[in-house]
């Protein structure tokens, strides 16, 4: 009978294989999108200076906004959100490696929907952008096999 859900595992059962190499995947995908972000957080700031040119020229009452100001928070609200990101993730691949069944099921949620994200993304950005989103989709895959593999059945 598996534990109950607010349970945690016998202090004698070993984390599977499968699961570890599992939680090693989701940590290798967090780190290269870590890497990325910091890679590119040179470039959010033009895009942001991009984007709000565009919306003063359809509308100029926008034109007396301190433009500095606002691509400057634009700029560390991406990185904020994408740090709130990972700290999710770190919390959910953490609670994996605990084996629970619904940081499990989140994660491959979350899973497919960034190797979704990335295949529809890979014609949009730069070589080194596809790259990158190709890498952590194909980091992200695999984990998703790996925590859904037969040793990991028994653990969850």
């Amino acid at each position: 009978m598996p534990p109950a859900p607010g349970a945690s595992r016998p202090p004698g059962r070993e984390r599977p294989h499968e699961v570890r190499v599992a939680v090693d995947l989701w940590i290798a995908s967090m780190v290269v999108g870590l890497i990325a972000l910091l890679a590119s957080f040179s470039s959010i700031g033009p895009l942001v200076r991009q984007e709000l040119d565009a919306q003063l020229a359809s509308n100029p009452d926008l034109a007396s906004i301190d433009r500095e100001t606002i691509i400057r928070i634009a700029s560390y609200a991406v990185v904020a959100v994408n740090l709130l990101g990972v700290a999710l993730r770190v919390f959910l691949v953490v609670k994996l490696a605990a084996g629970r069944r619904w940081a499990r099921t989140i994660l491959t949620v979350l899973g497919v929907l960034s190797v979704v994200g990335a295949v529809l993304n890979v014609r949009s950005g730069t070589a080194v952008d596809a790259a990158v989103g190709v890498l952590q989709a194909l980091l992200v895959a695999a984990a998703i096999v790996y925590m859904f593999s037969e040793g990991a059945k028994t653990y969850f």
